[in-house]
């Protein structure tokens, strides 16, 4: 049965003319005509008297145009309840992240869900702390953050998006170039070049306690805010960074990114958002992940 000879059989029960009926729908009349017969052909019983003047409905005719009606406002109402589902997930989320190599973690998550299409997403490049400023300030939807960045949870939600290690940047010069990885015996007598404490103390401060709990102080000669101005340093250095996984995005002739293979998975990644955010995009996003 089609919702479109539901439709004409409504109308012409209120018009009672094949002809206005026929105009009003914008169709031929024997077309309309056509849409009728084949509704009583389905129902098994005749739905209008017909006169040279007018058509009035039969006993089943009264009693399908009741329910006719029910069916084409109960479908009006599913069309109008998908549609307005469908506009609170327009507003797209905004996502801040620091290093582009977080971001393509993401991506390639993302890109392995069905229906994510169905989610606008717009991406912001900074610091980490305007990163963070830009989540507080709701500037930003949500940040792809390191794990080792933030220790309170109380106002955020959370995603880990990839586990870690502790990796390190290692530039072509340096004597551990050609090592597949580290432990931190090995990175006892090296210079490295830390996250800005200003900017990202928390980064730092990570990186010193867990050299420390494993017998050595690390050596800071430089401090960069972002990987690229870590990248640059270490060249200069040839001092090592500390990073992420295989997060950053390197250049394999200049820079080699090794895992510090006695560090325990606490260095990962990953999405925050604040619990008051009100952008529904977010929990359908979440939806996806999960």
């Amino acid at each position: 049965m089609k919702l479109q000879s539901l439709k004409y059989f409504v109308n012409l029960a209120g018009t009672k003319s094949y002809t206005r009926s026929a105009e009003e729908c914008f169709i031929t009349q024997p077309a309309l005509s056509r849409s009728i017969s084949e509704l009583e052909n389905e129902l098994g019983c005749r739905l209008f008297e017909r006169n040279s003047r007018s058509v009035e409905l039969t006993e089943e005719g009264k009693v399908c145009l009741a329910e006719a009606k029910k069916i084409i406002k109960h479908c009006d109402a599913l069309v109008e309840k998908v549609t307005n589902a469908n506009q609170q997930f327009k507003n797209p989320v905004k996502i801040g992240y620091v290093i582009y190599g977080h971001l393509a973690v993401f991506n390639k998550k993302l890109s392995q869900i069905p229906n994510s299409n169905t989610i606008k997403i717009e991406t912001e490049y900074d610091s980490l702390a305007r990163t963070n400023e830009k989540l507080m300030s709701d500037e930003i939807d949500m940040a792809i953050i390191p794990e080792a960045s933030i220790t309170s949870f109380n106002n955020f939600n959370s995603f880990k998006l990839q586990k870690s290690q502790l990796y390190v940047l290692i530039p072509n010069k340096n004597e551990l170039f050609h090592r597949n990885f580290v432990n931190f015996n090995d990175l006892k007598n090296q210079k490295f070049i830390g996250w800005c404490p200003d900017e990202t103390p928390l980064i730092n401060d990570s990186h010193s306690m867990v050299c420390e709990k494993n017998g050595f102080k690390p050596e800071f000669v430089a401090y960069g805010k972002k990987m690229g101005d870590i990248m640059t340093l270490s060249i200069l250095h040839n001092a090592l960074g500390f990073a992420s996984c295989k997060l950053a995005v390197v250049d394999q002739e200049e820079f080699k990114l090794i895992p510090v293979s006695d560090s325990k998975e606490n260095f990962g990644l990953l999405c925050i958002w604040k619990k008051d955010q009100k952008n529904p995009s977010i929990n359908k996003l979440m939806q996806l992940f999960a």
